[in-house]
């Protein structure tokens, strides 16, 4: 009679504990990068301007990243010459979210997707292109992507290049153009002529605008984690745009 009571407690038991194991594998593959050696990889980016990453994606998406950089997900190629063997690549696959879809070309929506980036966990090394920071699990962004790789696949089309952090998009002034123009272009509210000029035009940035020059862009940008606050002030400026930004 107290079979079937001892199958459900046993089959329970075995469940709670592959659960606790999958936590503790987890966990495991968690690895704070900065206690790691730090292995920067000369690469020959191509820079993009603004309208080639436009041009130029399969996919511009805004996305949510759902895993960790793990040793798991680190992908590397050898090669071996007269019997030493060197580390000659190294990346990951990285799970995303899509949020939403502001060009897709590949011929299918997906809920989620996997993606190459150039970083890499190597045993207690962390491999990376250079001036590159990986995706962080858990943030928001907006990713150009391209599948003109070796296998087909979906990478990163430059490095950081082709990524704006929606937590912090200004905070690398290498790219802030493209950050700014990404965002008014697939966040803001502004008429689409209105954008449109503003894309066309040369952006200078500026530490203020003089109040009666400037008109001001206060974005709602709807993430993962809930609405940020993205204020852009700009001004024309003889054919050029003047643009204060809100760090």
């Amino acid at each position: 009679m107290n079979k079937p009571y001892i199958l459900f407690t046993l089959s329970l038991l075995v469940l709670l504990l592959c659960a606790c194991n999958r936590e503790d594998v987890e966990k495991d593959n968690q690895i704070d990068i900065s206690q790691l050696e730090d292995v920067s990889i000369e690469s020959d980016f191509v820079y993009f301007k603004y309208s080639d990453l436009e041009r130029d994606a399969s996919i511009i998406a805004k996305v949510e990243v759902i895993d960790d950089l793990t040793a798991n997900n680190s992908l590397t190629d050898y090669m071996n010459v007269e019997g030493d063997t060197y580390l000659i690549n190294a990346m990951s696959k990285r799970k995303i979210r899509i949020l939403e879809y502001y060009k897709n070309d590949s011929g299918k929506e997906q809920s989620t997707m996997e993606i190459i980036e150039g970083a890499a966990i190597v045993g207690k090394q962390f491999f990376h292109d250079e001036e590159y920071t990986p995706l962080e699990k858990g943030k928001t962004y907006i990713l150009y992507l391209s599948n003109e790789t070796s296998s087909g696949e979906y990478s990163l089309m430059s490095g950081l290049n082709s990524v704006i952090d929606l937590d912090k998009p200004f905070e690398n002034k290498k790219y802030v153009d493209i950050a700014v123009k990404t965002i008014i272009n697939y966040e803001s509210d502004l008429p689409v002529k209105e954008k449109q000029a503003l894309l066309k035009k040369k952006m200078t940035f500026v530490d203020d605008i003089p109040d009666e020059q400037q008109k001001d862009m206060n974005i709602s940008v709807d993430t993962y984690n809930g609405e940020k606050e993205i204020n852009i002030s700009y001004a024309n400026d003889d054919g050029d745009i003047l643009i204060e930004i809100d760090n």
